[in-house]
């Protein structure tokens, strides 16, 4: 795979994460249970988490940027997530 392909699918993969992991936040404190929102708080940390190791990633394999610049300073056009996601 060459860099360019690489850095497409890492971009891919932490958009999908980021967009997943903010649409996941607007549940919380809505969860009918306390265990159940605390567990769906969880799990959209570790996607993030997840998306953010994959912009550190990308933007190593890009250099001069960082992991802000890449999931917060584009266009929405420049995203690559699945739209599944959104």
């Amino acid at each position: 795979m060459n860099n360019t392909a690489q850095i497409n699918f890492l971009l891919f993969l932490a958009d999908s994460n980021l967009i997943l992991a903010q649409r996941n936040g607007e549940w919380c404190g809505h969860g009918p249970v306390l265990e159940q929102d605390i567990a769906i708080t969880n799990i959209t940390l570790d996607v993030l988490g997840q998306g953010r190791n994959f912009y550190a990633y990308a933007a190593e394999l890009i250099g001069n940027t960082d992991e802000d610049k890449l999931a917060y300073f584009r266009t929405e056009r420049e995203f690559k997530n699945l739209l599944l996601c959104e």
